[in-house]
Formats: C-alpha cells, sequence, structure tokens
C-alpha cells in the first residue's frame, strides 16, 4: 500500500510486472488493476529491460513520498518510479549505468553502486530503503536522497529532439495518436544494433543531414535506358531525378510515352529518413538510430525493369550478381516501397525466395490505387510482409490498396483530410534535378508504411539476430494493435492490425526462443537457454563447471550465475560457451587445453570472456579431444581457440 491508502501494488513475479489496484478495495472484488508496470499491456508477459521493463521482479516498496521501488532480480537494479505514477516509465536506475544494462555488479566486482540479484526490499520511517541482495550475500542501506545511487536517468531523455518529433509533427511514432506506431515503447529497449543492415531499394537517395553517416556504399542497377544519370549499372546509387516532362509523356515511341507528367519525387531519399533517420536534433526522427541503410537503385524514370529489380534484391542479401562487385554488407531487411501492376511472376518470386532462404525479412508497400494488393507486385508474393496505410486515426487511408495480400498495417497518412495528417520526411528543393538541399516535406502513401514496417523488423532483428523472416513476420503480426470498430479495417483487408513497435520489441526480447540451439549436449553434461537469456546445466560436473563450483552434484539443472543476455550456447566435454547479446563470448568448466580461451589453461573456477573477442554472431564447440572452440564474426571471420591454444 501507497502512505496514503490509496493505491495497492501487487508484485506479479510470473508474468514479469507490477500492478495497481485503486481503492476502495472492499468495492473492488474481482475487479481488474488500473495500470501495469514491466510490461506494455495487461495481456502481455515475460521478461524485458529498459526503462519500462523487468526481469524476475522479486521485491516492492513504496517509500513515505508515495514513489514506487521494484527490485528487478535478474536484471541486477532496482527501479524507482515517481509519484504521480501516470506512465509505467522509471525515472531512475539503482545498481547499472542506465536502462539498459543489466550485468552483474554492472560487469565488474560487488560495489556501493551495484547489485547481484537484489530481492526484498523496504524503508524505514525516516526513510532508509534497505535491499537484500542474494547474489552478494548482502542487505544495503539507501539515505534518501541516496548518495551513491547513480544519477537519475529520465526515459523522456531517449526521446528525440528532433524538432518535427518534438512538436508532434510526426505524429506516427508516436503513441498518443491512434494510428501510431509507438516508437518511444521501442526506444526504452534498443535504439538499434551496428550488426544490423537495412537496403533500401528505391529510386536512389541524396546526401542529407538527417542520413550523415547512416549509409554505406551501395549500387546502381538501373539500366541506361531509365537512368537519366547518363549511363547504365554503377556503383553510384545516388538519385538524378526521375522527373518526366509533358513532351516526353506525350512522345509516342519514346521510353516514357505515357508515363504521367511529374517533378523528382525524391522518394528513395524520404524511404531512407523514415527508416534510419539519425537522432541528431534536425529535422526529423528515423525509427532506427544505429543500424545502417544500404542505398539500392533499381527504379528510375517512370519505373524500372523487373530485370534490374531482382538483381537489386539477390545483391541487397548479398547473392553474387554477374558483373558486379560483391555487396559486403548484406541486408537482414529489405524494403520495397514500390507496387507494380500484375500478380507476382516468377522470376520476382524465385528472387524473394532466394533471399528469404538465407535469412532476410523482405517488406513491401500494398500500393496506393485504393484495390486489391493481390493484383500488385511485390505485395501479392509470397515470403514478404505486406503493408497497407491508416491514418492518424487508425482508419483505413483511402489510397490504400488492401485485401488477402497484405499482412497488417502502418500509418500512411492522408492529405487529403489535413495537411498535419501527412507524413514529414526528407526531401530536397529541386523539381528535376537534385539541388542537394537537405529539406524537408509532407507526403502520404503505403511506400511509408513500409518503410515503417521495415524500421520496426530491424529493432526486432535489433535485440534478436536470428530470428527467421517468418519469426520476424509472427512477431509483427501477433503484437500489432488491433483496428477500431469504425476504421474500415478488418483483418480481411488490412491484415493483422497496426504495427506497435513497442510490444514487437518486447515479444523478441521476450517471447520467441533465442537464436542457435536452445539445448546443448556433450558426452555426459547438458545445458539449455531459457528465455530470459539465463542457462541452466546439469549432468556430469566432474570439475564443478566454472562459477557453480559443486562437482559431481549433477541430479538437477544449476544456474550459470552471473550469466545473463545469452543469445545463443554450446556445450564441450566439460566446458561451456556461450554467446551474449552485445557480441561477446563467455566460457566455464574445463580449461586444461584452452578451451575458456582466456590465453592461458590453467583452471579457474570463474566465468571467462574469451579475450579479444567482439561482434560474434556464431559460437560452436568440438566434441573431440583435444577440445575446442569456434566463433564466426560480424564481418564473416572464423576464430578458434583451444586444443592446446588458449588464445582465439
Amino acid at each position: 500500500l501507497d502512505p496514503a491508502g490509496a493505491n495497492l501494488y501487487v508484485l506479479d513475479y510470473g508474468n514479469s510486472r507490477v500492478v495497481r489496484f485503486a481503492a476502495p478495495f472492499s468495492q473492488n472484488a474481482g475487479a481488474a488493476a488500473l495500470q501495469v508496470f514491466g510490461q506494455s499491456g495487461f495481456s502481455l508477459s515475460g521478461a524485458s529491460i529498459g526503462a519500462a521493463g523487468f526481469n524476475g521482479p522479486t521485491g516492492i516498496a513504496v517509500d513515505p513520498a508515495g514513489r514506487l521501488f521494484v527490485s528487478d532480480s535478474f536484471n541486477h537494479r532496482v527501479m524507482q518510479f515517481d509519484t504521480p505514477l501516470t506512465n509505467a516509465y522509471a525515472s531512475r536506475v539503482f545498481g547499472q549505468a542506465s536502462f539498459l544494462d543489466a550485468a552483474v555488479n554492472r560487469g565488474s566486482a560487488a560495489a556501493a553502486d551495484t547489485f547481484a540479484n537484489p530481492t526484498r526490499m523496504g524503508f524505514d520511517n525516516a526513510g532508509n530503503m534497505y535491499i537484500a541482495e542474494w547474489g552478494n550475500n548482502r542487505v544495503m542501506r539507501f539515505s534518501v536522497p541516496n548518495p551513491a545511487a547513480l544519477p537519475a536517468v529520465n526515459p523522456s531523455a531517449a526521446a528525440p529532439t528532433d524538432p518535427q518529433y518534438a512538436n508532434g509533427a510526426q505524429w506516427y511514432l508516436q503513441s498518443s495518436a491512434s494510428g501510431g506506431i509507438n516508437a518511444a515503447g521501442a526506444w526504452a529497449q534498443t535504439t538499434g544494433s551496428s550488426r544490423i543492415v537495412v537496403a533500401v531499394i528505391d529510386n536512389g537517395i541524396l546526401p542529407h543531414p538527417d542520413l550523415a553517416g547512416r549509409t554505406l556504399a551501395g549500387y546502381d542497377f538501373v539500366d541506361a535506358r531509365r537512368s537519366n544519370d547518363g549511363g547504365g549499372r554503377d556503383a553510384d546509387p545516388s538519385d538524378p531525378g526521375d522527373a518526366v516532362t509533358a513532351t516526353e509523356s506525350t512522345t509516342q515511341d519514346g521510353e516514357f510515352f505515357g508515363c504521367p507528367p511529374s517533378n523528382s519525387s525524391w522518394h528513395g531519399t524520404r524511404i531512407a529518413g523514415i527508416i534510419g533517420a539519425a537522432a541528431n536534433g534536425l529535422g526529423v526522427a528515423g525509427i532506427n538510430w544505429q543500424s545502417k541503410i544500404l542505398p539500392v537503385r533499381a527504379i528510375g524514370k517512370c519505373g524500372g525493369y523487373t530485370s534490374d529489380i531482382v538483381d537489386a534484391i539477390r545483391w541487397a542479401a548479398g547473392i553474387p550478381v554477374a558483373g558486379v562487385p560483391n555487396n559486403t554488407n548484406p541486408a537482414q531487411v529489405i524494403n520495397l516501397s514500390f507496387a507494380t501492376p500484375g500478380v507476382c511472376d516468377k522470376v520476382l518470386q524465385d528472387a524473394i525466395d532466394d533471399v528469404t532462404s538465407l535469412g532476410t525479412v523482405v517488406v513491401t508497400a500494398a500500393g496506393n490505387n485504393a484495390s486489391n494488393a493481390s493484383l500488385v507486385a511485390p505485395a501479392s508474393c509470397r515470403n514478404v510482409i505486406a503493408v497497407t496505410a491508416v491514418d492518424r486515426t487508425g482508419a483505413k487511408a483511402p489510397y490504400a490498396n488492401t485485401g488477402a495480400a497484405v499482412t497488417l498495417a502502418a500509418p500512411g497518412g492522408s492529405l487529403s483530410a489535413t495537411s498535419a495528417d501527412g507524413l514529414p520526411g526528407l526531401s530536397d528543393t529541386g523539381t528535376t534535378s537534385p539541388t542537394n538541399s537537405g529539406t524537408y516535406s509532407t507526403s502520404e502513401g503505403t511506400s511509408l508504411a513500409s518503410a515503417e514496417v521495415a524500421g520496426v523488423a530491424s529493432l526486432v532483428l535489433s535485440v534478436r539476430p536470428y530470428l527467421k523472416p517468418e519469426q520476424v513476420r509472427q512477431i509483427l503480426s501477433a503484437t500489432a494493435r488491433s483496428f477500431g470498430n469504425s476504421s474500415g479495417c478488418t483483418a480481411t483487408l488490412c491484415g493483422a492490425g497496426i504495427v506497435d513497435a513497442a510490444a514487437a520489441v518486447q515479444a523478441a526480447r521476450t517471447t520467441f526462443g533465442y537464436g542457435g540451439r536452445a539445448v546443448s549436449a556433450s558426452g555426459a553434461t547438458s545445458m539449455a537457454l531459457r528465455n530470459d537469456g539465463t542457462v541452466l546445466q546439469w549432468g556430469d560436473d566432474y570439475y564443478g563447471f566454472g562459477p557453480i563450483q559443486r562437482p559431481y552434484e549433477s541430479y538437477r539443472a544449476n544456474l550459470i550465475p552471473g550469466l545473463d543476455g545469452i543469445v545463443q550456447l554450446a556445450a564441450g566435454p566439460y566446458f561451456g560457451v556461450a554467446l551474449r547479446n552485445d557480441g561477446t563470448v563467455w566460457t566455464w568448466g574445463n580449461n586444461g587445453n584452452g578451451q575458456l580461451g582466456n590465453g592461458g589453461t590453467a583452471m579457474t573456477f570463474a566465468l571467462e570472456q574469451a579475450a579479444g573477442l567482439s561482434n560474434v554472431v556464431h559460437v560452436a564447440t568440438g566434441d573431440g579431444f583435444p577440445p575446442y572452440a569456434m566463433a564466426v564474426k560480424s564481418d564473416g571471420t572464423v576464430w578458434e581457440w583451444g586444443g592446446g591454444n588458449g588464445t582465439p
């Protein structure tokens, strides 16, 4: 209870949450809770991190001022929620440097500002806070205010200061709009990973202050007939403009006969900005601030050729294309913000099947003809995430294609309502050729909705990089927000719902299994990776299995202390190897042949970090003798140790 007796807080360990009930409690028998902390909704459960997530909450207390404190045991921290408790975001974290950190004792030894599995807690009448720590075998006392605590961390500080986000013009990223994607809730968990690449296959991009440092070297696949840059395929994916003049449109037998006259669209630049514009205090903010954008030009004046598009798709995913240098930065997500009349043909379908079989997620626009998405491509292709558009209110956008081919919806805006209902984005002042002015303008379309879903998919993969395309599709669909009764959308027309970035990232962190093997065994020793990122081990434990130090205690599963945030594990003969979500490798157990990778062969009975390894994406062990281990880095190199050599 809070001091006034107005609120009852209940710790729900099994669902990793705290729920709040309001007085009078005697009249609320069987009533629903009013608020949830640790989850983005009452229907969700599972461990997570960030300013609004818990991983095994085990203690709860309210101080004399009415502030709520929660011991978040497996994130090794205590969270403070200030009054008035109008949202579920913590205002301060004790025991960690930020809301996104979760290491035992902050990755070092026990100290006055660290925790190892804090559990029960309470306050005395003077306002002193007492916290019992199971992992460090101690009780900690903090005065109020707490001089040993870290500086207060305000979750709103993670919100971008870019003007059009701050003033609400980027309503589509926010939760206040019924059609918004709740990006802030996702940013509290991740702002992206440098290991993820998003390919924008479009009409090229332009230099822009909001894309500075955000792109990789791409390629131009547009045939010379439509390139508008004086040549054919080359290593310059910049956008020369796609304007079509009235003369070109009406010249019979010309390349652009019948194409509607138009100014240059700068479409690819806009799409790249929605996905990854920097949170730099300028203009607009993108959805993913860390992952890189791979610009691939396949669309020219009045569209593009299928032959160029399919080569661009394969190249973007890292598949060699004849006559073109290999792509050294394969994309995990490909965005196709275009739609051409006709159902998906075999050539395009084969390209999509090729890249999705490699693990690349393909997101595409449903089209803007207010028609059936099954009659346009690539939306009608298999193995794609086809996205339709809603407006600010969450209602179906009047231009959007719908139907059975659609996977889900995202905000595309509606300029027919008011200009404020469009989506601000990156642009250029040139009407034909670029001026490289780095400006902004407002637009609408399923192209923009597709880019938003591609951005959310990249955040999902940032926290769970081993998910397969179908698993990403399942996460986005399962966590999508339901359409309103007056939205004009149903599951048959608009798919599973409106994409919810916060819920999707949380589900990826807590619901779906980690990459690699969930269970691993070698000889007579077995281990399992749990959904909360911790590791259990059982079986023959002759060497005490490192930090457990319990020889022969093999009849039940034991938690490996200090090992968390694990995304993959591999069991070797009397030793274990685990990959952490930050790309580091951790080992424990027998080190007689250097298989722990700590530079030596001495037994340590401690959790060890494999020396010099970072940006690792996969680990493996060998069952032979002498035992050894291997790791694959994100740059494609393979590292090994063991067999008498203790250094990777």
